[in-house]
C-alpha cells in the first residue's frame, strides 16, 4: 500500500491506483535488486561465511588438542633461552620464566574450561 503527504493539510493519504510508467519500471527495478541480492547472499556470503566458521572452528579444535605439546616445547625452549643467556654473562632468568608462566597459566585456563 503506497501513501502520499497532501502538504497543504500534513495529511498522509492512500495514493491513487494509477501509477505512472515511471513508478512501474522503478518497482520492477527495486525487485530485480530484490532478487539479486538474495541470489548473492545464498550463493557467495552463506558459503563463504561456513567455510570460515569450519576453518576457525578446526583451527580452534587443533590448537586445544596440541597445547599440552606446545607448553612442553616452550618448557625446553625457556629453559634453553636461560642456559644461553647465562653463558653470554646477561643473567636474564626471569623474563623468560615470566613469558612461560603468562603461557602456562593461560593454557591451563584453556584446557581447564
Amino acid at each position: 500500500m503506497k501513501f502520499t503527504l497532501n502538504n497543504t493539510t500534513g495529511q498522509l493519504s492512500e495514493a491513487n491506483k494509477d501509477t505512472s510508467l515511471l513508478d512501474n519500471a522503478l518497482d520492477k527495478v527495486n525487485e530485480f535488486s530484490d532478487v539479486v541480492i538474495s541470489k548473492e547472499i545464498e550463493f557467495i556470503i552463506k558459503p563463504l561465511l561456513d567455510g570460515i566458521i569450519w576453518t576457525a572452528v578446526n583451527a580452534w579444535q587443533w590448537f586445544v588438542q596440541n597445547l599440552p605439546d606446545i607448553m612442553g616445547y616452550s618448557a625446553f625452549l625457556t629453559a634453553i633461552c636461560i642456559i644461553i643467556c647465562s653463558a653470554l654473562g646477561r643473567g636474564g632468568i626471569i623474563k623468560p620464566l615470566a613469558l612461560y608462566a603468562f603461557s602456562l597459566i593461560i593454557s591451563v585456563c584453556i584446557l581447564g574450561s
